[in-house]
């Protein structure tokens, strides 16, 4: 009886682990795919004036662009690109967080399971 019981339970717990790996590995996916979009979106503000994100957003943040405040345009552009700034970078910490868990090529081979 026992021995029943402790192998359910250590298939239980296998079991569970892979879930929470298929999650993990499905809300990594989807991060990454957040990531490259906002990227897309990213190199529009730097291509359209041509400063790169970091530097822009330490220029936003520190008051240097308050100049163009007055101006609707910039004012809507450079909140929009601040604001996709920011969620990349939580984006990406968030990625950070999920992928310690697992080495990169475990993480590879179960993407390509999962697909």
């Amino acid at each position: 009886m026992y021995v029943i019981s402790g192998i359910l339970e250590v298939g239980f717990i296998l079991l569970t682990h892979n879930v929470c790996k298929e999650s993990d590995m499905s809300k990594m996916r989807e991060l990454v795919n957040d990531i490259i979009a906002i990227e897309e979106r990213l190199r529009h503000f730097e291509s359209k004036y041509g400063i790169l994100s970091q530097e822009f957003y330490q220029a936003f943040t520190s008051g240097e662009l308050s100049e163009f405040d007055a101006y609707d345009e910039y004012r809507m552009d450079f909140l929009e690109w601040a604001a996709l700034y920011q969620t990349r970078q939580k984006l990406e910490q968030e990625y950070e967080r999920l992928s310690a868990r697992y080495p990169a090529a475990q993480r590879i081979r179960l993407q390509l399971v999962m697909a």
